[in-house]
Parts: C-alpha cells; structure tokens; sequence
C-alpha cells in the first residue's frame, strides 16, 4: 500500500517535495529531446526523491530501456541531493506495485 498523496505535475522531476507527498507523476519535455518524458517520481517520508521510473528510451536507446529506472541514496558525502545510479532496466520496483 502506497501512502500519502499522488501528484500530478508537468514540470521536471523533483528532488524533493512535502513530506506528505510520496508519488509524482508527470510529463518532462526538454527542449533538447525529440518528445515529451513521462515520469513517476517516489519520495521518502522526508519528502526526497528516492527514485524515478522514465517511460521513455532517451537519452541514448543503447543504454537506457523504455521504461528504466534510477534511484537515488542518501548519506555522507553524498550531498543535499544524495547519489543517483542507473539507468536500470524497467520500472521502479514501486512502479511495479503501484502502476
């Protein structure tokens, strides 16, 4: 079970949002892509990114599937933003469970 609020939002994914808020979906269109990228972003009780699913291939087909997956970790030395890894291949194991 998924808690706190869903989200949608039109703008770039978030790093961090309220607390409450544990699932952003929305669409990112940067002018340097050849078309819109939905996205799921999933935040911790903190209200930071813990990771995101891209519903697209872009940037680069070779390296990144449709959908793949990044997760972000926190800790020291990390910075306020924390770590990102991937692309992993498909969606969030969030994702998978709430689609």
């Amino acid at each position: 079970m998924v808690l706190g609020t869903h989200f949608q939002a039109s703008n770039a994914e978030q790093a961090e949002v309220m607390g409450s808020i544990t699932n952003v979906k929305g669409v990112y269109n940067p002018p340097e892509r050849s078309a819109p990228e939905p996205y799921s972003a999933h935040y911790d009780q903190y209200g930071r990114q813990e990771g995101r699913t891209d519903y697209t291939s872009q940037p680069d087909p070779k390296t990144h599937t449709d959908p793949h997956h990044h997760i972000r970790e926190y800790g020291p030395g990390y910075g306020p933003k924390g770590k990102e890894t991937g692309p992993h291949p498909g969606p969030h194991p969030k994702d998978e469970r709430n689609p």
